[in-house]
């Protein structure tokens, strides 16, 4: 600056006396209020005074700048003498706009630095702010932190206890709240990420578990099974309606904790099953003494069950964000719909899983002697009804009527013996024993009655058994039990012998 408004050496000689004095003074004046200028060469000074004064001002001060040094001109060469120029007044006014124009550039330069100073010290996040706001509320951003520098140019560190910083301070939690939900929807996301991973390698390794296809009951039973007894076989029809309900009802819970043993805990959720079933009855015999001998008959429940798994949508939550469930590895990939299906499961249910015991009923050995011979109507049977089904057959000595399904007729013709009733495993070779002895004293018992029961007395194991009810005893105690006859049958003659004793 001092190169701008300074004059030469030689021109400090030439120039009058009283106008080099005004032209110091003016001079001490601007430096006096802008030090910084003795330190800066002209270009500095006119590059500060370019960016610090906007054009109008530029040429404002080109002009006066050009006044001064005419006025400067008109005063070379006087001497000493008295010169009426020096003392113009005019000049004045365009020393006085120069020097308010300079320490205008300069106090603008001082303010700068100043703001630029208490900017980087408040160090508003303005990336942050363009992302998490919306435009309007950007433009309160801005507004708020310019309040907060003016605050931090006045206050210094504590200006966020201003007043002026109170919006800044909200703008500032606003970006943090929006920064972590962020973070967590990042945290989320990776999480559900790794999640659908893991369900996709699970819903794999199903498949390799799993059967494709479906397969035939019967078959998978006999081969699982390879229980002789078995031989083709369906004598479902002989449970009840109640006893089918009963062990589906054990079934279906069964079959769907079988299914959720498949599938790792964490996605049981993302697997629904359906399954379907067939019963298998395997009979069984002890040899009893009723009215007449009889082979008492149970079946042992069997069920083969094949189960449908499918892999469903469905939504889990992490870090408070809910997300749909599956989507495929591929990151344009959407969510599944609708279920994927992923296979059979088989598996075979035994009787101890199932409570799969069911009493058929007593058959006595007159009949079963017959049946075992392939003889529609045994030798001291009486036919009460027949059909394509089944058979009704009446035992004199036996007080009920024995219904044989056809089925079973042909089951007990194919085995044909008791031995083959043994080998088969449907009794036990003891009681095959005690059965073949039985059979032999019915061939060989004489066509008249015995002595006892020409008399009218009692002594069948029923008769002994009322004898016992007659003295006060019932079907749990050890002196019934001790006839060798099942619960069951021991209370059915309980209910008998009641009826006796209050007939209506």
């Amino acid at each position: 600056m001092t190169e701008i408004l300074s004059l030469k050496p030689e021109d400090k000689e030439r120039l009058n006396s009283h106008a080099l004095e005004r032209m110091n003074e003016w001079q001490g004046r601007i430096l006096s209020r802008v030090p910084q200028l003795r330190q800066l060469s002209e270009e500095q000074v006119t590059n500060d005074l370019a960016t610090y004064l906007d054009e109008n001002e530029i040429a404002e001060f080109q002009k006066c700048l050009a006044d001064i040094r005419r006025w400067l001109s008109e005063c070379m060469d006087t001497g000493d003498r008295y010169l009426s120029y020096a003392y113009a007044t005019w000049v004045v006014t365009p020393m006085s706009r120069v020097e308010h124009l300079v320490a205008k550039a300069y106090q603008a330069k001082e303010d700068e630095k100043e703001w630029n100073t208490a900017y980087n010290a408040v160090n508003p996040p303005l990336r942050d702010a363009k992302m998490y706001f919306t435009d309007e509320e950007y433009k309160g951003f801005v507004k708020a932190a310019g309040q907060a520098i003016h605050a931090r140019i006045e206050k210094g560190e504590d200006y966020l206890s201003d007043a002026r910083s109170l919006d800044y301070r909200r703008y500032l939690e606003r970006i943090r709240d929006r920064k972590e939900k962020e973070r967590q929807l990042f945290i989320a996301k990776v999480a559900a990420q790794e999640f659908n991973r893991q369900l996709n390698g699970e819903k794999v390794r199903l498949r390799a578990l799993l059967s494709p296809n479906r397969k035939g009951l019967e078959g998978y039973f006999r081969k699982q099974i390879k229980d002789r007894r078995y031989s083709g076989q369906d004598f479902s029809r002989l449970l009840s309606k109640k006893e089918k309900q009963d062990f589906d009802n054990i079934l279906v819970g069964v079959s769907r904790s079988r299914a959720e043993e498949l599938v790792s805990k964490d996605f049981r959720s993302f697997v629904a099953s359906e399954c379907w079933r067939s019963f298998f009855l395997l009979p069984s015999a002890d040899y009893i003494l009723e009215e007449v001998p009889c082979l008492s008959f149970i079946f042992e429940v069997f069920a083969v069950v094949e189960t449908g798994v499918w892999l469903k949508p469905g939504q889990k939550q992490f870090n408070g964000y809910v997300f749909d469930f599956p989507w495929g590895e591929k990151k344009d990939s959407s969510s599944v719909k609708t279920p994927e299906f992923l296979g059979y499961h088989h598996f075979v249910l035994t009787p101890e899983e199932l409570g799969g015991w069911s009493f058929w009923q007593d058959i006595p050995l007159v009949i079963l002697r017959g049946l075992l011979s392939g003889e529609t109507r045994p030798s001291g049977t009486v036919i009460t009804s027949a059909s394509n089904d089944e058979m009704t057959y009446k035992v004199e000595g036996f007080e009920e009527e024995v219904e044989i399904p056809t089925q079973f007729a042909e089951y007990l013709k194919h085995i044909g013996s008791i031995d083959g009733m043994v080998g088969m495993g449907i009794m036990s070779k003891k009681v095959g024993n005690i059965v073949q002895t039985a059979l032999a004293e019915l061939v060989a018992k004489q066509v008249t009655p015995p002595a006892n029961e020409k008399s009218g007395k009692r002594n069948s194991v029923k008769d002994r058994v009322f004898h016992l009810f007659d003295k006060g005893k019932r079907p749990g105690d050890a002196e019934v039990k001790s006839f060798g006859i099942k619960p069951n049958t021991a209370y059915r003659y309980y209910q008998e012998w009641k009826k006796t004793q209050n007939p209506t």
